[in-house]
């Protein structure tokens, strides 16, 4: 079927000129083949062909050009023949059942053209439809195994601590106890945080991001986000602070937080145990589509950790993606946490991105930005002031 079809589709493919040449040429052709025959022979069925191409090329109104001038030209080979411009009756009628049986040809082809676009265009959007398809059950198929790897490791870590401290709680001592005990809590938490991701995926991609924007400081919501983050990793790291307190965002603060939480989980597990974790705030000049200069806040997370490659940077913030060094090593995490950042930030008008050499030691930064909740005038007067001595 679809070799039946692949000349006259050719014919859509064409430059215009060429088809406007076509035209004119099967016009002309069937025209001068027309009058060259004798009477007996001569039948306006031939007249049919150009008026089928044309049609089929340039749709109803190619069809009525090309009919006008025929009827046009062919009227003024009869009244040269007959002298007169005035034809006879017979001539006329024949005339009128010609124009009729061409109006036919011409609407019918059109339509013809027109089914074809229809039906090109339900393809194109069924293969549309079947490729989202694919990619929700490949979606559903990647959650799937991803949830069941992620979900039984914390789980296995809590039965096995509890079965232990069944098996062997006389025998066990205190501090072995806290330490299991602890090592439970924190398999919990990670579970926790691992449900609370999928689900935050799941009500991002159903769309459901209606939330509130408020005004809020920058640098009291990040101290807020630190008192309750882990102890272990405070203790174990250095926490340092580059942020003004007259900056403030336009955000949902539930947002912010859940983002600053996700960026500084992955610095805590990365980085090594004794480096320091600057977090930093400053002023951000974004440029709209328009070319309009928007005021916004630039809120950075720099550790000191193993960095990532540069050839997985474009990837990061996909859904499930994890870094190949991770997937077999021992730093767990369901790929869900940039992703649910990314979606969060450009929800609330901002951006995020990651910038990384890949060299171990200097660490990765990752930034994001928020509107600004102060005017752009006095966000340049702080930045001002700020760099003086």
């Amino acid at each position: 079927m679809r070799s039946l079809d692949a000349s006259p589709r050719a014919l859509l493919t064409l430059p215009l000129a060429i088809r406007l040449g076509i035209a004119a040429l099967s016009v002309a052709l069937v025209l001068c083949l027309f009058m060259a025959l004798p009477a007996p022979a001569r039948t306006p069925a031939l007249l049919a062909i150009p008026m089928a191409i044309v049609a089929w090329m340039f749709r109803k109104r190619g069809a009525f050009l090309c009919l006008v001038s025929m009827v046009l030209v062919l009227w003024v080979f009869y009244a040269l023949k007959l002298h007169s411009l005035l034809l006879t009756s017979s001539l006329i009628a024949t005339f009128i059942a010609g124009t009729l049986a061409l109006v036919i040809v011409g609407i019918l082809v059109s339509l013809l053209r027109d089914a074809l676009d229809w039906a090109d265009a339900a393809r194109v959007e069924t293969a549309h439809a079947l490729e989202q398809q694919r990619r929700l059950h490949a979606a559903k198929d990647s959650l799937i195994m991803n949830i069941n790897h992620e979900l039984r490791t914390p789980l296995t870590a809590v039965s096995g601590y509890i079965d232990l401290l069944i098996q062997w709680n006389e025998r066990l001592d205190n501090e072995t106890r806290l330490k299991y005990l602890k090592n439970t809590l924190n398999s919990c938490d990670d579970l926790q945080v691992l449900i609370g991701n999928v689900l935050d995926a799941f009500q991002i991609d159903m769309g459901k991001e209606h939330f509130t924007r408020q005004r809020f400081s920058v640098l009291e919501e990040v101290q807020e986000v630190l008192t309750h983050s882990n102890p272990a990793w405070l203790s174990s790291h250095r926490v340092r602070l580059d942020i003004s307190e007259k900056l403030t965002v336009q955000a949902n603060t539930q947002y912010f937080r859940q983002v600053l939480r996700n960026l500084l989980s992955n610095a805590f597990k990365y980085a090594p145990a004794g480096s320091e974790l600057l977090i930093s705030a400053e002023p951000y000049e974004a440029v709209e589509a328009a070319g309009k200069a928007v005021a916004q806040v630039c809120i950075q997370v720099k550790d000191s950790g193993p960095g990532i490659p540069p050839d997985e940077l474009s990837t990061l913030f996909g859904q499930f993606v994890r870094l190949e060094r991770d997937v077999s090593g021992p730093v767990r995490g369901s790929g869900l946490g940039l992703y649910i950042s990314k979606q969060m930030v450009e929800s609330m008008g901002g951006r995020i991105w990651a910038e990384s050499a890949g060299v171990p030691g200097q660490g990765s930064c990752f930034s994001f930005t928020l509107p600004a909740g102060i005017s752009p005038a006095l966000m340049q007067a702080i930045a001002e002031a700020e760099s003086l001595p």
